[in-house]
């Protein structure tokens, strides 16, 4: 039985590392698209601070500046607002992914051994007379 499940671990062994560099790959995507949005939301707030700057320049009305100001304060919260949704949704899939490979890995480890728990109970037995 020794001789089988170490064939399985071998096995497993073979495949872990492209399935490690395959859940790298996909974790370096996700990364990637995360920050490429990020990034678009960093050019917008340089876009909109430019913007407002010019506006607030270019108007002698308090009021019309007040207005300005508060426009481009709004945009500020809308992006800081969608990076920390990004960033917790970022969190929470590392977390539920860790989990599940737990839980995997476990069921695994579990079903290994009542396998061989099993086969070692099916196995005849000497009984002993004395």
């Amino acid at each position: 039985m020794a001789r089988k499940r170490n064939a399985g671990r071998a096995e497993e062994g073979f495949r872990a590392p492209g399935l490690w560099i395959e859940i790298q790959a996909n974790a370096f995507k996700r990364f990637d698209d995360v920050a490429r949005r990020w990034l678009d939301r960093r050019r917008e707030a340089l876009d909109a601070t430019r913007q407002s700057l010019e506006e607030m320049r270019g108007s002698s009305d308090l009021g019309e500046c007040m207005r300005i100001q508060s426009d481009w304060v709004l945009g500020s919260m809308r992006r800081l607002t969608a990076d920390f949704v990004e960033m917790s949704g970022i969190a929470l899939n590392l977390a539920q992914g860790a989990a599940t490979q737990a839980a995997e890995s476990t069921t695994r480890e579990i079903a290994e051994a009542g396998g061989e728990l099993a086969a070692a109970g099916s196995k005849p037995r000497k009984h002993s007379t004395e």
